[in-house]
């Protein structure tokens, strides 16, 4: 199921990152969280997408260390306040030295979005977003967790 997340999430970000321009333009996203307090900025690959017609939302983003990256499979409809349902957030993180990957597993109410924005054009059925979002994400075994607050994707 990660790989499925992390590959859905790949590809969509390609489709995108092909057609960022506006007016002449290039636009590009950003893509910070507060992650266990300390401050996190994707410097490559942000991208945030939403297709109207299944409901389909997936955020993405890198640094030189970490990927990060989450996508609900359905139901989104607009702008509102959305939850992920377990297995579908994915966060590879160093922490204390070593790289772990952090999801969930069992609490699907602990990643809470709010989409704020929804910005043509369609491409390929996809939109752009903006969001804020938070969560508690755990280790695979469930004894290390992070906290992830104050996360907004903006497209700018």
């Amino acid at each position: 199921m990660k790989k499925t997340t992390l590959l859905s999430l790949l590809f969509a970000s390609l489709i995108i990152s092909s057609c960022k321009k506006e007016d002449g333009k290039e636009k590009d996203y950003t893509l910070e969280m507060k992650v266990n307090g300390v401050q996190w900025k994707a410097t490559k690959n942000q991208t945030g997408l939403f297709r109207r017609s299944d409901g389909y939302l997936a955020v993405s983003g890198q640094t030189e260390t970490d990927n990060f990256g989450f996508s609900k499979s359905s139901g989104v409809t607009g702008v509102g306040a959305y939850q992920i349902p377990a297995g579908s957030f994915n966060f590879i993180y160093v922490k204390d030295g070593v790289q772990k990957i952090y999801g969930w597993t069992s609490t699907p109410k602990l990643v809470n979005i709010n989409l704020t924005n929804v910005i043509g054009p369609v491409v390929l059925g996809y939109e752009n977003i903006e969001l804020d979002f938070s969560a508690v994400a755990y280790d695979q075994f469930g004894t290390d967790s992070v906290v992830i607050t104050e996360g907004k994707l903006r497209y700018q």
